[in-house]
């Protein structure tokens, strides 16, 4: 993988993904700074995190993964910054960070010689991680956090002061990130077993890497006892259902394009072990036809966005947190000797990636952009109006249509977006969520229930004056709820 033209004419591999990393962090920091953060949970979490000034966690089980996203927010707070749009940078940049920086570690500790075993973090990634891109929280985290320890474990040989304390953060915070960590545990444990056995050095180093392990076996054994007990049982009924339901339904004019052609990409990456000189030709003719059918496939996702659905990037956190499970067999198989993968195999999965890879990564693009056009006609929405407005009486939903724009709305985020893209934090209106709902932050008919932001300049006089003298709320109506 030298950054060079080989004798036999081939380019290196190095050539064509140095700037596909790049184009990739140029889409990473796009999404950032259009503040795609907001989507959904991030967004509550965000706003509590601002309103009672520390750490906001709700579920015990991902209790750590919350403090590493929510650190840098927290910081800021503590440093006494109150300018909204610093503080949203703030609470983004380890949501979209993560990424780059887990490769990153990986690369370090894999070094140049086995600089080609980095194609299962970014398989993970370009097959996995992005198909719920848009709704970035700890289940990716806990993935970045795996990939990042499991290369460390097989191939790291120099350990300085600072890698050891990595690796040790990285341990711990996984230990509380995701219920993932019941199985990744596991793969960490066997790596390290492994790791203990090809160290031949001394007792001490082999002592460690036993206690390494031992760790990673406690840490899975304590989120197995953690979910016989778990409080939040529609949480795994959700995580179940959608291992089933990730793709959408075609049939009911919804369909998950890019975890569709990841499926693809994953069905199709055997036939690169295939080494009979004779299934060249048919591989080369395969690959054109895969690469036609993704360009296909992404551009027929962006032609007709009316079969998007912000919830596949909900559902398909069942998908990514278990394709780990998948591919870390295969690369403790490899690193162990007991399979051996030849030169063309690699430039042939390599090649299959690629593809992948720029397809996802023009749909990055895409969404952000739909993103940014959602937020400019939410903002048009609440301009149009002062005080509460109805959802039977928005023009919202019909403003979306006709500007074939993604519908980014979550059921109860309305009024949440209505706070968060005011211009210079006047709060004029606020646009209801539709009803009924099973659950909402909290109720803007009721102004004891709004936010207390005013320390970050949000007012709420024009949108209170705007209201009734006496604001009633419906029988049916929630009381505030935790963020």
């Amino acid at each position: 993988m030298r950054f060079e033209v080989t004798s036999a004419g081939r380019v290196s591999w190095k050539i064509i993904w140095v700037p596909l990393v790049a184009l990739y962090l140029l889409s990473d920091l796009y999404a950032f700074l259009s503040n795609r953060v907001w989507f959904t949970d991030a967004g509550i979490y965000f706003l509590g995190v601002l309103e009672r000034g520390h750490f906001e966690a709700v579920d015990l089980m991902r209790t750590y993964g919350e403090f590493f996203l929510q650190f840098p927010l927290v910081l800021a707070l503590r440093l006494g910054l109150t300018d909204l749009t610093l503080l949203s940078h703030f609470y983004g940049a380890p949501f979209f960070l993560q990424f780059p920086l887990s490769l990153l570690i990986c690369l370090k500790a894999a070094g140049r010689e086995n600089a080609r075993f980095l194609f299962f973090p970014l398989l993970s990634l370009f097959a996995g991680s992005m198909n719920g891109n848009l709704l970035i929280w700890v289940p990716h985290t806990m993935v970045c956090f795996f990939w990042a320890l499991l290369f460390s474990i097989l191939f790291r040989e120099k350990w300085s002061l600072g890698s050891v304390a990595l690796f040790v953060g990285m341990a711990v915070v996984s230990l509380r990130t995701y219920e993932s960590m019941l199985y990744l545990g596991l793969i960490l444990a066997i790596a390290a077993v492994w790791r203990t056995r090809k160290e031949h050095s001394r007792y001490s180093i082999r002592l460690a890497w036993l206690s390494i392990a031992s760790f990673f076996f406690a840490g899975s054994l304590i989120t197995s006892i953690s979910l016989i007990h778990y409080p939040m049982p529609e949480n795994m009924a959700n995580f179940k259902y959608s291992i089933l339901h990730f793709l959408g339904n075609p049939f009911k004019g919804t369909f998950n394009h890019s975890a569709f052609l990841s499926i693809l990409t994953l069905l199709f990456l055997p036939l690169c072990l295939i080494r009979k000189e004779s299934f060249d030709k048919p591989f080369k003719i395969l690959s054109i036809f895969f690469a036609a059918l993704i360009a296909v496939g992404f551009l027929h996702a962006a032609l007709f966005p009316r079969w998007f659905h912000p919830s596949f990037h909900y559902s398909a956190r069942s998908f990514y947190s278990l394709l780990p499970l998948f591919l870390s067999p295969v690369l403790l198989i490899i690193r162990g000797g007991y399979l051996s993968i030849s030169k063309k195999s690699w430039e042939r999965a390599f090649l299959v990636l690629t593809v992948l890879a720029c397809g996802q990564i023009f749909w990055q693009f895409y969404l952000t952009t739909q993103w940014n056009r959602y937020l400019n006609a939410f903002r048009e929405e609440l301009a149009a109006h002062r005080g509460l407005i109805a959802y039977e009486n928005s023009k919202l939903p019909e403003t979306l249509n006709q500007r074939h724009i993604l519908n980014m709305q979550w059921g109860w985020t309305y009024p949440l977006m209505s706070l968060l893209v005011v211009p210079k934090g006047r709060v004029v209106s606020i646009l209801e969520n539709k009803k009924p709902l099973f659950w909402e932050p909290f109720d803007p008919a009721l102004p004891e229930n709004l936010p207390k932001l005013e320390r970050y300049g949000i007012s709420y006089e024009s949108f209170l004056e705007a209201l009734p003298k006496k604001q009633k709320a419906d029988e049916g109506v929630l009381p505030r709820q935790p963020l």
